[in-house]
């Protein structure tokens, strides 16, 4: 019995030893760590309107670049809006699909070509109901696909407008679902594509124009698309500081392209309104642009992406102006990226 005693004293002991050691090492540990200097928060780069192709938030009318799609395409996309009748809370990650589906075009891949495939709009009108009634994309954070989808609908509702313009004007970054992006600038572009939804954030937008930043841009056309009286004259001013100061003779380098182009965007968004600043617009597509060929490096290309948004700012065909590379049947092909 005085065996077995001792034997569960030393246990008892050995464990009391061993808990002793732990506070003392975890005490120990959290101290040093209160007194490590503190690591800064890796800052989320800004997302690139630019890089969009066509621009997010920018609905461009007349567009007669796409193919119709096939009876069992469209019953694909029908299909996917089917299930949108149902609440979120029933369809949850099918519902999710098929929001991610309607958000970007459908693309078919051909032998030798890839084809856009035409959007039907009675699908995104039942598609816009569905989704108000249901109060789909209303709960949670909006992430990429959720303002893709809200940019390609009619025509939002006041309530999802609301939600854009929360993240467009948050104080915190909002992260993407995907890359380590701020989706502000994003939400910001979304929000100038819904009609009359850029109202009444309009002077606070102006008062945040830059052409630094794609957060700036986005204020941008927020400004312009609401209707500020002197959002025009801002960017076609700050557009011509930047070109007066890119060396000449050279193309336009890609990050103040990119800062070009969102500010051209801009523009387009006031479309006929927008005739008397065009002027750096024209200016640029006088100009090459460096392109990112990846692997190759950056290449000089003519500013190709900027000719729709001439075109529904003039209203006129685009083959009518000077800019013969406007021209689809001429070359160089393809868009610079």
């Amino acid at each position: 019995m005085m065996a077995l005693r001792r034997v569960l004293f030393t246990i008892v002991v050995a464990v009391f030893s061993t808990l002793s050691l732990s506070v003392a090492f975890l005490l120990g540990r959290s101290s040093w760590e209160n007194e490590r200097p503190s690591q800064p928060i890796r800052q989320l780069a800004a997302y690139e309107l630019a890089r969009a192709i066509p621009p997010h938030g920018l609905k461009l009318a007349g567009r007669d670049d796409c193919t119709p799609p096939t009876e069992t395409e469209t019953a694909l996309l029908q299909t996917a809006v089917d299930v949108l009748a149902f609440p979120h809370e029933m369809s949850r990650s099918l519902g999710n699909g098929s929001m991610r589906l309607l958000s970007s075009p459908l693309i078919r891949r051909g032998e030798e070509a890839v084809f856009f495939l035409c959007d039907d709009q009675n699908i995104f009108q039942t598609a816009q109901m569905y989704i108000q009634e249901n109060e789909h994309l209303l709960k949670g954070r909006l992430t990429e696909f959720g303002f893709a989808l809200i940019g390609r609908l009619p025509s939002p509702s006041a309530d999802l407008a609301r939600k854009v313009a929360e993240s467009a004007f948050s104080d915190t970054p909002q992260e993407s679902d995907s890359l380590r992006r701020d989706l502000r600038p994003l939400a910001r572009a979304t929000l100038a594509s819904i009609k009359g939804a850029s109202t009444p954030y309009a002077d606070r937008a102006f008062s945040e124009i830059t052409i630094e930043n794609s957060m700036g841009t986005g204020a941008a056309q927020i400004a312009v698309a609401g209707g500020h009286p002197q959002a025009l004259a801002k960017v076609e001013l700050l557009m011509d500081q930047l070109l007066v100061s890119l060396p000449v003779g050279g193309p336009v380098p890609w990050d103040q392209r990119n800062r070009l182009y969102e500010m051209a965007q801009a523009l387009a968004f006031a479309g006929p309104a927008a005739k008397d600043h065009v002027g750096p617009l024209k200016e640029l597509m006088n100009r090459e642009v460096e392109s990112n060929a990846t692997i190759f490096g950056m290449v000089s290309l003519p500013p190709r992406r900027m000719c729709p948004l001439l075109e529904q700012i003039l209203q006129v065909p685009i083959t009518e102006t000077e800019y013969t590379y406007c021209d689809p049947s001429v070359g160089p092909f393809g868009l610079e990226q």
